[in-house]
């Protein structure tokens, strides 16, 4: 996290260095959006909101386990609600989701936490992959090689590649070995107060059987073709979104791919209603990158933002409403949940 907030604030000091310098032109920023596509802009919106549904999809495929008979609808409407909470609270909105689904579906918090925490090893992977090859084609690219950036995203490169390793010899572990894990882990805790040991074992428990969808092969390759479908559906959107705007209308695929891994990186940084993280992430690379003008770059950046996150708000926000959901009681779930 020190890491992150480090690169992040470093960003912010680039593209602040970068608007002081050149003079942040206000009319070439609204341009932007009056220059999109609004064909290609909706097609975009689309493909995002189908993610949303392959990533409800990939939540349920791990939620059978525990329980017999799981409710699609109840899982897809925890999915936008969850996604919207992050957006309005940041990060810390992520264990809306879970809590949501355990308590429609009457299953233990823990084992949806164990969901999540599998969701995030999957996703993190599929970054991995992507960034490793989008780094392999920074440095065979004759024109990005200019950049200043290159040296900054191979160190990043080799972080998130060395991450990824240790998550992929958790969920190898998990999947082998979670029964004699669980063991140990209760052994090790011999040493708390009976009474606290229970709790403590009984929670152990309940995360190991979140995890059980690690157990069987066919499962396990579910989960891959939804985190593939998924990541897939993100790309098209990178794609569509890229194709609206004459700016970048001439990026290729392969360059297309980079920005995603970049601006996926930047989501980690999530401020409450704001974003942050994601916009920034995206401004750099297409100014530094890819050499936009900043009033463009930070226009597209807003509208890829809007795109990608701000689009599942609207049905998030409804089904809240619809289930007895406010403001007030959303942030009561998180308070709960933690």
């Amino acid at each position: 996290m020190a890491v992150t907030a480090v690169l992040f604030l470093a960003g912010v000091l680039l593209v602040f260095r970068r608007a002081s310098l050149s003079g942040f032109d206000f009319q070439q920023f609204f341009n932007t959006f009056r220059q999109g596509d609004l064909v290609w802009l909706v097609v975009a919106a689309a493909l995002t909101l189908f993610s949303y549904v392959v990533r409800g999809l990939r939540w349920f495929i791990m939620l059978r386990p525990v329980k017999a008979k799981p409710s699609f609808w109840n899982v897809l409407q925890a999915t936008a609600i969850g996604y919207s909470a992050v957006i309005l609270l940041g990060r810390p909105g992520e264990v809306v989701r879970p809590y949501l689904i355990a308590k429609s579906e009457s299953v233990p918090l823990a084992t949806q936490l164990a969901a999540w925490l599998l969701e995030r090893i999957y996703d993190l992977l599929a970054v991995i992959l992507m960034f490793g090859y989008g780094l392999a084609l920074v440095r065979h690219d004759a024109d990005l090689r200019e950049s200043g950036l290159i040296s900054s995203l191979s160190i990043a490169g080799w972080i998130v590649a060395l991450v990824g390793t240790l998550s992929l010899v958790v969920l190898i572990g998990v999947h082998l070995y979670s029964d004699r894990l669980e063991g140990r882990i209760t052994t090790a805790l011999s040493f708390l107060q009976e009474h606290h040991q229970e709790r403590v074992a009984a929670t152990i428990r309940s995360m190991v059987a979140g995890l059980q969808s690690t157990q069987r092969l066919g499962s396990v390759l579910q989960l891959v073709g939804c985190t593939l479908l998924e990541w897939g559906c993100l790309l098209t959107v990178f794609l569509a979104l890229f194709i609206a705007f004459p700016d970048t209308r001439g990026l290729d695929l392969s360059r297309i791919l980079i920005l995603m891994c970049i601006t996926s990186l930047g989501g980690i940084i999530q401020i409450p209603a704001i974003g942050g993280g994601p916009q920034l992430a995206s401004t750099l690379a297409l100014t530094e990158l890819f050499h936009l003008p900043l009033g463009t770059a930070s226009g597209i950046a807003v509208m890829l933002w809007a795109i990608n996150l701000v689009a599942i708000l609207p049905f998030g926000l409804g089904l809240a409403f619809h289930l007895g959901l406010n403001w007030r009681s959303i942030r009561q779930v998180e308070e709960s949940a933690v």
